[in-house]
């Protein structure tokens, strides 16, 4: 900056009203007097007007030019400011251990929003498997742009290995996207150094894509894309294959059978129903000393259960398994083999066939059943010794669905002691039955249950969960939480009592906390007002009513009977809470 400019005083100019130094005084033309009178000049001061005209265009010119060439200035000395900020900036000072540990946070963050995050088997409070995201490249996208900021930058990214040793590739419909697929990923894998990896493939599932009818493009560009990934096998720490067609895993038959020492985790899912594989190419997972993970949505398709010699996965090690398209033998076989077992899921969707010899698992502490098929053999020949999360899902126009439920009580009876969690979805158990399975869970502190065609919750289980003077005469003592979709038999005056009773503090601690109701009619609003008063006392409590559009027509009587039913209830139940 001049220095004389530091001693202009700025002002408001007169032409464009904007505060800037005062302007250089222009030399007066000889020629104002004839701007203001009628009088035509003369020959010559004609011609010396153009002369004028002509040195004041020049002099425009010349200052038009000066403007540009200031303003070529203006930009140099910006980006020279910004250089000798950069110089002085604190990111500066930050040690590159620290800006690593920046990116590394920075690419979490990204893999979460941009990235299909696999949710392999979580309990209620998502404490027994990891939830894992991995980073999908992006261009202009960490880690990526980290290279794009600065040649220090650059070098820090490419020194940390942990910021290229996930990835997650979408398998390319067309020749030019499977090039760009595998080239991003041979860079993973490259800059990854010698860490475990996690890698994910998928495809989106479309109208162009059919299982069975995959193109032979299609499968070709899924096989060059798992060629990429297979010289890396002995790195492989956690595997996820999402619509790849079946004859895409036909490339792990060229795996050795030590070649995997490190995978931990494999998970294969689909959104149609696959093409029933003739091949095993799973098998070459048997010899996995660390597997102890494996979600397979479809293993009767994949044919990875060969009862037998044969064996597809190491299942003696396996901890954590979720499996689907199965029936009531595959999981008693499954169990038999994976006794150290912690936590399973079955989705049932055929019938049994065998018979089979009981089990007792010694360590499987929680199991969730989805069921579209009969699975009654499986209750009675299964018995859970530490089980404590217990979850049944059954569809409710399931042929078979109410033989199903026949030997879930004796189950519950054998294995129910330890059980804290417990949730039941389209059961066929009346409302005594259902009794009796909780009697048979004396420390359950978690119960959701959803109601179909048949009422579990009637008065008497209401009456029969309120809290009694002594814990061993109660129904559930330990109870902390109830999610209740249903409730169309459930009469608001026991429900209140039941609170009520859980609620006092004379009679115990009280454990009880949270409350959420849907009923499944029309419930009055001084019936939910009810309700809700008692978070006066500190109670999590939500109810809300669904009706759908069988049951709008009669809504209006369901509504009076239900006010009638609270002014009763008012009367019974009188005092404030």
């Amino acid at each position: 900056m001049p220095s004389e400019l530091s001693d202009l005083i700025a002002t408001e100019c007169l032409d464009c009203h904007q505060i800037h130094p005062p302007r250089t005084e222009l030399i007066p033309s000889p020629f104002q007097s004839l701007t203001t009178v009628e009088t035509v000049p003369t020959p010559t001061e004609t011609a010396a007007i153009r002369d004028l005209i002509r040195e004041t265009d020049a002099e425009i010119i010349w200052r038009e030019h000066a403007i540009a060439r200031l303003h070529c200035e203006v930009a140099e000395l910006h980006r020279r400011s910004e250089q000798h900020k950069a110089i002085i900036a604190p990111i500066r000072r930050v040690p590159p251990e620290v800006v690593a540990e920046i990116f590394l946070q920075v690419t979490a963050i990204e893999a979460e929003k941009s990235s299909y995050p696999l949710d392999l088997w979580r309990d209620r409070d998502d404490n027994l498997v990891e939830k894992k995201s991995i980073a999908r490249p992006l261009v202009h996208h960490s880690p990526l742009i980290f290279g794009e900021i600065s040649r220090e930058w650059r070098s820090i990214s490419l020194s940390t290995p942990r910021l290229w040793c996930s990835i997650s590739l979408q398998c390319g419909n067309s020749r030019v996207e499977s090039n760009s697929a595998r080239a991003l990923c041979t860079l993973w894998l490259k800059r990854a150094g010698s860490l475990p990896l996690s890698i994910r493939f998928y495809r989106r599932f479309g109208l162009q894509f059919q299982w069975g009818h995959s193109s032979p493009e299609t499968i070709e560009h899924c096989q060059d894309l798992m060629k990429t990934i297979l010289p890396y096998s002995k790195r492989w720490r956690f595997l996820d294959f999402q619509n790849l067609p079946p004859s895409s895993y036909d490339i792990l038959n060229d795996l050795q059978l030590d070649s995997v020492p490190i995978l931990e985790t494999v998970s294969v899912t689909h959104d149609a129903v696959p093409a029933v594989s003739q091949s095993t190419p799973w098998a070459k997972l048997q010899v996995a000393p660390k597997l102890t993970q494996l979600s397979f949505d479809k293993i009767w398709a994949a044919n990875i259960v060969v009862r037998g010699e044969g064996r597809t996965f190491p299942w003696s090690n396996l901890t954590h398994i979720d499996v689907g398209d199965c029936s009531a033998d595959d999981c008693l076989w499954i169990l038999r083999q994976a006794l150290t077992a912690v936590a399973c899921r079955f989705t049932v969707t055929k019938g049994s066939s065998l018979q089979h010899s009981s089990l007792v698992h010694p360590r499987l502490h929680t199991l969730k059943i989805n069921v579209y098929s009969n699975l009654h053999s499986l209750w009675s020949h299964l018995t859970c010794s530490v089980l404590s999360t217990l979850s049944v899902h059954a569809e409710p126009q399931g042929i078979m669905i109410p033989s199903f439920f026949q030997g879930l009580p004796g189950f519950i009876a054998r294995s129910g002691s330890n059980v804290k969690d417990f949730t039941l979805d389209g059961c066929t158990l009346d409302d005594h039955q259902f009794m009796v399975c909780l009697g048979d869970m004396p420390q359950l502190r978690h119960l959701h249950v959803s109601e179909h065609d048949n009422v579990q919750f009637t008065s008497q289980v209401w009456d029969s969960l309120a809290r009694a003077e002594t814990e061993h005469s109660s129904l559930i003592p330990r109870l902390k939480s109830l999610v209740l979709s249903g409730a169309r038999e459930s009469s608001h005056k026991s429900i209140v009592r039941m609170l009520k009773s859980r609620l006092q503090p004379a009679i115990g601690p009280v454990e009880f906390k949270r409350l959420h109701l849907v009923f499944f009619r029309n419930v009055s609003e001084s019936a939910k007002v009810r309700l809700l008063e008692f978070r006066k006392l500190g109670l999590d409590v939500h109810a809300s009513a669904h009706l759908y559009e069988d049951e709008a027509a009669g809504s209006e009587a369901s509504a009076a009977s239900e006010s009638e039913k609270d002014e009763g209830d008012d009367e019974l139940d009188g005092s404030d809470v």
